[in-house]
């Protein structure tokens, strides 16, 4: 199983993925996609969606609440907001 170096990311992509850890680690839950961008400066969901979607393609998923919400994402063995991408806890 490959990682992702911490310096592929973005700035923003790190907040993102901190902030999703965060944000299940002090409510029990992943966060909305409303909320995340909240949590990292973006007021457009679409420009949420977009990080999500690039974090995606460099194979990490982060976890977040709703309809269209992400499944899960790998960063972490011990982090319950990270998930392989077939769903199933590392």
């Amino acid at each position: 199983m490959s990682t992702i170096a911490p310096y592929a990311l973005t700035e923003r992509q790190r907040r993102i993925v901190a902030c999703a850890r965060e944000w299940i680690a002090e409510h029990g839950e992943a966060p909305s996609v409303r909320e995340l961008g909240a949590a990292v400066g973006l007021t457009s969901t679409s420009s949420v969606a977009y990080h999500l979607r690039r974090l995606r393609e460099r194979g990490l998923v982060v976890q977040t609440r709703g309809a269209a919400a992400a499944t899960s994402a790998r960063t972490a063995d011990s982090d319950p907001s990270v998930m392989p991408p077939h769903g199933r806890p590392l």
